[in-house]
């Protein structure tokens, strides 16, 4: 159901760009191992985050594109940006 709803999202906002999702780029921000997940099958990047119930180290093991405590965290908004 959550990568039903990111897809949902995704094609969304590249019809608000004027664009076909697979010409966008689509940063999935998540704090837990289902929403690393649901990125992957929908072909997004991920931001996992260590806010929520999950420890870093378990967000690790499920291999997001880049970790981060908090998004307040250096570098984390340079990974929304794409300029990691």
């Amino acid at each position: 159901m959550r990568a039903i709803v990111l897809r949902i999202g995704a094609e969304r906002g590249a019809s608000l760009l004027g664009s076909r999702r697979e010409e966008c780029r689509v940063v999935v921000v998540g704090d837990t191992p289902m929403d690393i997940a649901a990125a992957r099958r929908i072909g997004a990047e991920c931001l996992a985050v260590a806010t929520g119930p999950v420890a870093s180290e378990e967000l690790e093991a499920h291999a997001p594109d880049r970790l981060c405590a908090t998004l307040l965290d250096p570098g984390a908004i340079a990974a929304l940006l794409g300029d990691v």
